[in-house]
């Protein structure tokens, strides 16, 4: 994980909403729950919310597991305490 990716990534308003809806619960959420959860995110066309889910993806703030046909996302809490992000503090 590189910090100034992540950094770079948690710079923008709707993907530090996406972070921090992530960071509430344990669960992966799937992309429909991200975006009913995220009030600013609910707002965005489905190709905007997915770049910005590719943003923090790309630079590993999130994880993505694929379960049949869909992909959930649950927060990197690891990836991001190696470079001092407490998860708890989001």
């Amino acid at each position: 994980m590189v910090a100034t990716k992540v950094f770079k990534a948690l710079g923008d308003d709707v993907r530090l909403t996406i972070v921090q809806c992530l960071a509430r619960g344990d669960k992966p959420l799937k992309y429909s729950d991200i975006a009913s959860r995220c009030d600013c995110v609910s707002k965005l066309s489905q190709p905007t919310i997915s770049h910005h889910i590719n943003k923090l993806a790309s630079a590993e703030v999130i994880l993505v597991s694929k379960q049949r046909t869909e992909n959930f996302y649950t927060l990197n809490r690891e990836g991001l305490s190696t470079i001092g992000i407490d998860t708890k503090l989001l």
